[in-house]
């Protein structure tokens, strides 16, 4: 396609899933890699460092919500984790 990364090109996080890959069975040292993990892949800051200059003209802007957007489902995963304690 040609002019850097895409939309499409991203391997975006389904809405169904954990943004971290969490799950019930995890251990204490699993949630904590998982999510340390997913905050280095999706944190702002961090994914446009990595990846902004690669990114297409035409899907920046919106690359760079879905990443905010996917950053705030992280979050909110942490949160949720927090509380459950």
């Amino acid at each position: 396609h040609g002019g850097g990364l895409q939309f499409a090109d991203v391997p975006w996080v389904p809405a169904e899933h954990s943004v971290s890959w969490i799950t019930e069975a995890d251990d204490e040292p699993t949630r904590k890699r998982k999510l340390h993990n997913a905050m280095r892949r999706w944190h702002p800051d961090k994914f446009a460092a990595m990846f902004g200059g690669a990114l297409c003209a035409k899907d920046r802007e919106r690359v760079l919500a879905e990443v905010t957007h996917t950053a705030a489902r992280l979050f909110k995963e942490v949160e949720d984790l927090r509380n459950k304690k």
